[in-house]
């Protein structure tokens, strides 16, 4: 039997469940996208996204210049929008087997949110060769000191590294990050992973610190239909004092099915369902156990416009509280 190649380093469950994940960020809020390239390697992408219905907010613009050089097998990009966020990022293939990446990003000291948004510069490197996959990641992150906003001055380093190795359907793999701040090294997070393949079929489980655990099945029913269905159990407890008086824990369990039908080459039709459920534990042992429930129905229309080299994207997602529509058109390189 043929080996079977190990899946991306870190993402699991890249096939399964909600198959409408990327999309519906994509196109949530309405925004008009503009493609432009050379023909030569380089290509610029301008995005206006409009606010609305938030009148105190303007829309936001971004812009994204990538210049890809086919004899060193290397990619150059330039990232910036309106909050003035500068990044960059170069990568290149040009080592058999390897996968380098560098990046930096400039960030203001008053967009600044702790443990996410920080100036920092990061290098990666992965190796794939037959059916190993091995990643490795040091990230410097700093924050400078601003008055107004608040923020304090902070220099850390994030540490990373994961592999899966797979052979004749069957993957598995694991991931572990840490980082070195005031002197002091810390584990943030591990976890591990498994993929079964089984012609059209792929099974798939994947636990962070065993404090949770992700099931699921993507099938391929045809060369028009794939269907898929993810679950995520977990245990959460209290942090913040007000819900230290509510509960004493919740059993969380998220449910979401998707299906992926093409009804031609330039129309794509996807659907998805995700239901929430919680059984909530009081604080009195003596009362009865709750449960809460969300449902939210979606939908992504996608139609490519090939008479102007365009593509348009018509989204909804409804739920109880109300529904999100979403419009998105894009013009240009596709």
């Amino acid at each position: 039997m043929a080996s079977f190649v190990p899946v991306s380093v870190g993402d699991y469950l890249k096939k399964f469940g909600d198959l409408l994940n990327k999309k519906y960020k994509s196109i949530k809020s309405n925004d008009l996208v503009v493609k432009a390239t050379d023909g030569e390697g380089m290509s610029i992408e301008t995005q206006i996204v409009s606010a609305y219905p938030k009148a105190d907010q303007s829309p936001q613009g971004t812009v994204k210049i990538t210049y890809k050089d086919k004899p060193t097998a290397s990619k150059l990009e330039f990232y910036t929008d309106s909050q003035v966020k500068i990044t960059g990022k170069a990568e290149t293939t040009y080592f058999k087997g390897w996968k380098f990446t560098g990046s930096g990003a400039m960030i203001p000291p008053y967009l600044i949110i702790p443990k996410k948004h920080l100036s920092n510069v990061a290098f990666s490197a992965e190796y794939t060769q037959n059916k190993f996959t091995g990643k490795g990641s040091v990230v410097y992150k700093k924050a400078f000191a601003n008055a107004s906003p608040p923020v304090k001055a902070m220099d850390a380093v994030d540490l990373a590294g994961a592999f899966s190795f797979g052979n004749n359907g069957v993957s598995i793999g694991g991931k572990v990050g840490g980082t070195y701040a005031d002197k002091k090294f810390a584990v943030t997070g591990w976890g591990a992973g498994a993929n079964v393949k089984k012609g059209d079929i792929v099974f798939g489980i994947f636990s962070n610190k065993f404090e949770d655990v992700t099931t699921g099945v993507h099938y391929k029913y045809s060369k028009k239909t794939a269907v898929g269905i993810q679950t995520t159990m977990k245990k959460a407890f209290p942090k913040k004092p007000e819900e230290k008086k509510a509960f004493s824990s919740k059993s969380l369990m998220d449910i979401g099915a998707g299906v992926d039908y093409k009804f031609n080459k330039d129309t794509t039709l996807q659907g998805k369902v995700d239901i929430g459920l919680a059984m909530v534990n009081p604080v009195d042992t003596s009362a009865k156990a709750t449960l809460e429930q969300t449902v939210s129905v979606g939908g992504v229309m996608e139609y490519a416009l090939t008479d102007f080299n365009s593509k348009l994207q018509l989204t909804t997602i409804c739920k109880a509280s109300g529904a999100d529509l979403g419009l998105k058109l894009t013009y240009g390189d596709k």
